[in-house]
């Protein structure tokens, strides 16, 4: 059975849509995954990589930039991280974000499935 663990990466640099040095500065087990979103919400720029210590296989499972990292569709506006089926975790402006959900909305209508749920920040749905 994997176990994991939850590493939180911080970058103190004054910009964060170019070059930042990424360090590990905590690092949580798999039932404190919580805490580790939050202690990266916490910081100006970080991120969470889920680690499973048994094979050292690794994926981020949470961004977080304050205000926001530049968006990922446009480049021209910020927005929160958003986990979004087929792209994986994408920052996304709320311009964007509209548009990704209006589109969602038109497919289910022609296809005669219900409308979905609207889209939520990643943070905001993971400690819900």
């Amino acid at each position: 059975m994997p176990t994991w663990s939850y590493d939180v990466h911080a970058c103190e640099s004054a910009s964060h849509d170019k070059f930042c040095a990424m360090t590990r500065v905590a690092q949580y087990p798999g039932d404190r995954w919580k805490d580790a979103y939050r202690d990266a919400a916490e910081r100006p720029h970080a991120f969470v990589m889920l680690r499973n210590t048994a094979n050292g296989r690794e994926a981020v499972s949470f961004k977080h930039t304050a205000g926001g990292g530049l968006c990922e569709t446009c480049q021209r506006h910020r927005g929160p991280a958003y986990s979004m089926v087929g792209l994986g975790l994408v920052y996304l402006c709320d311009q964007c974000i509209r548009g990704y959900y209006q589109d969602a909305c038109d497919l289910a209508k022609a296809n005669g499935w219900y409308r979905p749920d609207p889209y939520v920040p990643a943070l905001e749905k993971a400690l819900s």
